[in-house]
């Protein structure tokens, strides 16, 4: 058990191991806490197949355990999207994932999918976005707060490069933008790749892109690998071989490919680690910087209408980075000046807030939810 104080409130937090019916407080069921203490296995569906998305198994389990039951607070913090209602795209697994969601709709789902469009949140008036709470579970993975570190030394430097564009996961739109801006030879723009996912897609592209720096985390001497950092390799690449290597990043997210405007998204690590680092960035889908407008409250990326335009091409991406290198100074201080605001607004909630427990003081919509008299 442990006691806290929150925005003039006293909370007590009791963590038992075991589901119960107790009625003297509210039930919070969190699917990382059950992945840390390796109980995945007690929410594992033999039906779902072992490669698919576990938060399918999840669900499935929240469903079964909690039925009759109201008003439990579901967390569900799993940097993947899981929403699809209402997309331009089919994909059947999440199709699944949704079916399961509307069946806990007695329930309050935090998960880090944002609604860019608000009014999907009418299908889904019981899915949250604890901002400050995402973070620290980002933080809690994948020790993020080490981007702040990053971003201060990043301030310091002078860079051998203007703007650089890394890929490691080699999906196939990130290799024709790859490609496309190897062919403007410019020669203040780094183009690399890693080898630290080598998937199918990995060994089938890799011979279109022998001539692309490849930043190796698993080849060379025992001296040279970074693998033999055991948790830690990643960061090694990402912070200097990547953030630190140019002034500018040319940023992909997850799911960058197309033009396909989101009605609802993730924020990745990728994202929330340039901002939580002040570093300026240019993503190649505009999804990442609509999600940020929401929870920030910030104004448009100086280049927000140029990455519309050529997010479904990567033709007009190699373009438009062209005729932003023709003018770097310029527009390298106007995404310098966006990407500060965006860290000071950032670092501001996470260090004075706690979005879970602000939304069950406000009663997460539901007036029988919360009474203050009964914290």
């Amino acid at each position: 058990m442990i006691s806290g104080y929150y925005s003039g409130i006293d909370f007590e937090f009791v963590f038992d191991p075991e589901l119960n019916d107790n009625s003297d407080g509210y039930h919070l069921l969190d699917w990382y806490s059950c992945e840390q203490e390796r109980r995945n296995h007690e929410f594992r569906d033999p039906k779902v197949g072992a490669n698919s998305n576990v938060t399918l198994s999840f669900l499935k389990y929240c469903n079964r355990v909690l039925q009759g039951k109201n008003n439990w607070i579901i967390t569900l913090f799993r940097g993947e999207k899981i929403l699809v209602a209402g997309e331009s795209f089919k994909n059947y697994e999440l199709e699944l994932i949704e079916q399961e969601i509307n069946l806990l709709s007695n329930h309050f789902i935090m998960s880090d999918n944002y609604f860019i469009d608000q009014s999907l949140h009418q299908k889904h008036p019981n899915v949250f976005y604890p901002l400050t709470n995402i973070i620290f579970q980002w933080n809690q993975s994948w020790a993020i707060r080490w981007y702040v570190e990053v971003g201060a030394i990043h301030k310091r430097l002078n860079f051998d490069w203007d703007l650089i564009y890394s890929i490691k996961n080699h999906k196939i739109s990130r290799v024709k933008n790859i490609l496309a801006l190897q062919k403007l030879n410019l020669d203040r723009v780094l183009l690399q790749r890693s080898d630290a996912l080598q998937n199918e897609r990995y060994l089938e592209y890799s011979p279109l892109l022998s001539a692309i720096q490849l930043n190796s985390i698993h080849e060379g001497s025992d001296f040279d690998k970074l693998d033999y950092i055991k948790g830690h390799d990643g960061y090694l690449d990402a912070f200097f071989r990547v953030l630190l290597r140019a002034k500018v990043i040319l940023l992909d997210e997850s799911w960058h490919g197309g033009g396909i405007a989101y009605r609802s998204q993730y924020l990745s690590e990728k994202t929330l680690g340039v901002v939580l680092g002040g570093i300026p960035f240019i993503p190649v889908h505009t999804y990442p910087l609509e999600i940020l407008y929401g929870i920030l409250n910030i104004d448009k990326h100086p280049f927000h209408d140029q990455i519309l335009m050529c997010q479904s091409s990567s033709h007009r991406l190699a373009n438009f980075i062209k005729d932003f290198m023709e003018g770097f100074p310029e527009n390298s201080i106007k995404c310098q000046a966006w990407a500060e605001e965006a860290q000071t607004k950032m670092l501001s909630e996470v260090r004075t807030k706690n979005s879970l427990l602000d939304l069950i003081l406000s009663g997460l919509g539901k007036e029988n939810f919360l009474n203050y008299q009964d914290i």
